[in-house]
């Protein structure tokens, strides 16, 4: 039996946090993980093929975030911002854009007259039903689907408003990937003390007031005082024996009826590098008219439908992003068929045969967040019923069990991994007051 002052489920960025905050305060910290490695959906890596990093999960710090960016600071990393030019591809046509939305103005004017929540589709159904909002419309679905990864028929109306209202246009990302912030993390809390556990499933959690034990797929078992879960949203969705489910004994019926009331986006993302920058060629700007050396990213409505590049960075590696509802209508998708249709996509976003495109791709490589077991998904988003879900999630039990994750942070930064830190930085300061 191995014991500890408190036992984290998950080392992803949530989890990390929350075990260094606690081991700076001198507690003994058991770090237990599904994956054989560290960061959850948090995942650099340079793959065959590639002359670089890249990033499998997330990629960009969204705005001046200020735990993320401190943290950054604290280990060292320089950051990177990011911007360009957006363009679209409408029809046969390559168009640059001024914003993600269409008359932005009127909609956060009827937004902000709402004084009950509904979903977006509701409130779009309800204020923008003529036609003269159709292109309105579209583009408040792929920007909801797309950046989100939600589903419009449960996505929040006042969340998307806060959101919106809220937006930086300040993007980073970090030198060199978010894995050095993982690794920070790691390497702190293993100088002080922290054991991690990788590999290592956990499937049963037995508590009672003042003590957890936690058994795992090798048949292990872990006691400690107190634990803290830090597992994705889409693993509280579904139940034992699916693979990353746990549980509870007792049952916590009430935080899996609440998790159930909240949104789980899929994402399916698609990094190619060429031999050059294809999108850039004069047989491009020939055939579209577009000058794209300055675009950062494209959309369009094909299967893959948004691409981005490294800009202001000068690199080959163009990704594609595929989100919500599409994304996981295609979870059980081959590799081999989601490259093709990747392909596709960005040849007739570009107007080249797809030929020409395969000839010129150096690397390829597809994460399917949704089909992952340990992940179900890339990101949770805010329903109508979130805001009093999470309460219910986050409520501590007996002073026992403690819950963090990107899907239970309360600001803005749902989703993100300013979310998940911050929101493992809560639960650590929770668990040392409980403690005293």
């Amino acid at each position: 039996m191995n014991q500890a002052d408190v036992i984290v489920i998950g080392a992803g960025a949530a989890g990390l946090m929350a075990a260094y905050e606690l081991c700076k305060q001198g507690k003994q910290v058991r770090v237990l993980e599904a994956r054989e490695r560290p960061g959850g959906r948090i995942h650099t890596v340079q793959p065959p093929h590639f002359t670089t990093p890249v990033e499998a999960g997330a990629e960009f710090v969204h705005g001046d975030l200020p735990l993320t960016l401190s943290l950054l600071q604290e280990a060292g990393i320089s950051r990177k911002g990011a911007w360009g030019e957006r363009w679209r591809r409408e029809g046969k046509k390559l168009s640059k854009l001024e914003g993600f939305i269409e008359q932005e103005d009127l909609l956060l004017k009827r937004m902000k007259e709402l004084k009950e929540d509904l979903p977006i589709k509701d409130f779009l159904d309800r204020h923008f039903q003529g036609s003269e909002y159709e292109h309105m419309r579209r583009s408040i679905k792929r920007f909801v689907e797309g950046y989100d990864a939600a589903d419009i028929e449960r996505a929040s109306t006042f969340a998307l408003r806060q959101e919106w209202e809220g937006e930086d246009e300040h993007q980073y990302r970090p030198a060199g990937g978010y894995a050095a912030m993982i690794n920070y993390l790691l390497n702190a809390c293993t100088n002080r003390g922290t054991v991690f556990h990788f590999s290592s499933t956990v499937e049963r959690v037995q508590w009672e007031k003042g003590k957890a034990a936690v058994f795992t797929d090798k048949g292990e078992q872990f006691v400690a005082s107190q634990l803290l879960v830090t597992i994705p949203l889409a693993l509280w969705q579904v139940e034992p024996p699916a693979k990353g489910a746990i549980y509870f004994e007792p049952q916590l019926a009430d935080k899996l009826d609440a998790a159930k009331l909240m949104g789980m986006g899929g994402v399916i993302k698609v990094l190619f590098e060429f031999k050059t920058t294809i999108w850039t060629s004069k047989q491009v700007k020939e055939a579209t008219g577009a000058d794209l050396s300055g675009a950062a990213w494209i959309f369009s409505d094909e299967p893959v439908p948004t691409w981005w590049t490294q800009q202001p960075a000068q690199s080959t590696v163009l990704t594609g992003w595929l989100a919500g509802p599409k994304a996981t209508a295609m979870v059980s998708m081959a590799n081999e068929a989601l490259l093709e249709q990747s392909l596709q996509s960005l040849a007739t976003i570009l107007s080249l045969p797809t030929e020409e495109l395969r000839r010129e791709l150096t690397g390829s490589q597809i994460f399917n967040w949704q089909a992952d077991p340990f992940a179900r998904g890339a990101y949770a988003y805010n329903t109508v019923q979130t805001e009093q879900a999470r309460k219910t999630m986050i409520h501590p039990v007996e002073n026992t069990l403690f819950f963090a994750g990107e899907s239970l942070y309360e600001g803005p930064e749902m989703g993100t991994v300013e979310g998940a830190l911050s929101s493992g930085k809560r639960a650590a300061e929770e668990m040392l007051r409980n403690q005293e």
